[in-house]
């Protein structure tokens, strides 16, 4: 363990408002539990489009989903999940995965994380970054996590 994880006892911890949150280190479990969320994700969106494209249309496309599963395009280092978590929705799903909000004893929701993001973004970013960085190593392929300004900038009504 380097001196930051040690520094950080593995996890790093914040306050707002009186509630204690933690960004835990990005576990296997962890990885696994957001590749699990992008593949709901992904066969849901080719599920709702059934009723809007051809049968045809649909096949391949359910044909092309099940493929990216099974080629790993959703793992943490597959490159669907590396280009969701450059956008301001896969930074919310990772940050569900990873914040954990101490008062209530579970993770946090993507509602909650965005709450956050958007009180305290440039510090939780941070806080996001460095943990993934102490959970991966120096020498291992590591997403680049939306950056601070653009968190600044991205509203709600941004995303809706």
């Amino acid at each position: 363990m380097s001196s930051i994880s040690a520094a950080l006892g593995g996890a790093h911890s914040f306050d707002i408002d009186g509630k204690q949150y933690i960004i835990r280190l990005l576990t296997q479990e962890r990885k696994v539990t957001f590749q699990r969320l992008l593949e709901s994700r992904a066969r849901r969106a080719v599920m709702e489009m059934k009723g809007e494209v051809t049968d045809v249309e649909w096949k391949e496309a359910w044909n092309s989903c099940v493929q990216d599963i099974a080629g790993g395009a959703y793992s943490f280092h597959g490159t669907a999940s590396m280009s969701a978590i450059q956008t301001w929705g896969g930074l919310l799903s990772l940050g569900s995965v990873l914040c954990f909000d101490e008062n209530a004893k579970r993770n946090v929701t993507e509602a909650e994380f965005e709450a956050i993001m958007l009180e305290r973004g440039e510090e939780v970013n941070a806080i996001v970054a460095l943990v993934l960085e102490e959970s991966m190593g120096k020498n291992r392929k590591r997403p680049a996590v939306v950056a601070p300004s653009a968190v600044l900038e991205t509203t709600s009504s941004d995303i809706m």
